[in-house]
């Protein structure tokens, strides 16, 4: 899924021609993952129906149960400029933000819907998840580029208010809708804006034996390195690699095959790694 990727190309030739994101930091949004380490942080339900609460250094919305017949409710975990110490509002660009993205825990049945939402300038931002929750009982993570509105897959607006936007941003969100009429408990954690993962350094011998070293990844999240011709050829997965870490290397070899490749990373799957 577009959305979930969190990308960079790397073209293979005579010449090593790298597609980097040029980072600028400002003093409006901060990068920044929330943890709910200790507290809500200012978050609140936007909506009705859900009580918020911090539980074992989460956030849980709950849902009560409903006498008699269900009847629709949506909420939301929101955060303005009072939540996160107002790391989530203002300037994202200014401060290399091109990605959004949190964990999602379904504890007793899975939403009827979940999207995650940013607002500026009267545009409200939004992009569907709730094709991408396999199960409840498990985390599901969430990564959302920001670099544009396609390729976020991002509902809303048009490309120039979304821009736009991204300089100014209000609040943002995780919106969700119960499932019937028990008792239901959901939960995030590791809000985050971020960078785009870059290729910080390129090594290559006279053998055709090379090293990329990939940095501003997520941790606990499974990789997939995929190659192509072309970039509008069809992708062929290289390699799978588990980011422990904020930065990899990658050992490749250069050969006649792969010589003219284009290379990119994408997140493999929603599941978080234990």
């Amino acid at each position: 899924m577009r959305g979930l990727r969190d990308q960079w190309h790397a073209r293979f030739g005579g010449i090593f021609g790298v597609y980097l994101l040029a980072v600028t930091i400002g003093d409006c949004a901060d990068l920044h993952t929330e943890q709910f380490n200790g507290g809500q942080h200012g978050w609140f339900n936007f909506g009705a129906g859900m009580n918020l609460s911090a539980v074992s250094n989460t956030l849980r919305g709950r849902f009560s149960a409903q006498g008699g017949l269900s009847f629709p409710e949506t909420d939301s975990f929101a955060a303005t400029n009072t939540s996160s110490s107002g790391a989530f509002v203002g300037d994202y660009p200014a401060a290399g933000g091109l990605l959004i993205g949190f964990s999602f825990l379904a504890d007793d049945v899975l939403p009827s819907s979940l999207f995650l939402r940013w607002h500026s300038g009267g545009h409200t931002f939004i992009h569907g998840l709730s094709s991408s929750l396999a199960n409840t009982g498990s985390w599901h993570a969430f990564r959302v580029s920001l670099r544009s509105r396609e390729e976020g897959v991002w509902m809303g607006g048009v490309e120039s208010q979304f821009q736009t936007g991204l300089h100014n941003v209000g609040w943002v969100d995780v919106r969700v809708t119960r499932n019937g009429a028990m008792e239901q408990d959901y939960f995030i954690d590791d809000f985050f804006i971020d960078e785009l993962p870059k290729v910080t350094a390129i090594a290559v011998d006279g053998d055709g034996n090379g090293r990329l070293e990939i940095s501003a990844l997520r941790t606990n999240t499974q990789y997939d390195i995929q190659r192509s011709g072309t970039l509008n050829a069809e992708w062929t997965n290289a390699a799978s690699v588990a980011a422990t870490n904020r930065t990899i290397l990658w050992d490749f070899s250069v050969s006649t095959q792969n010589a003219n490749s284009s290379y990119r990373l994408q997140m493999s799957s929603t599941t978080l790694l234990p």
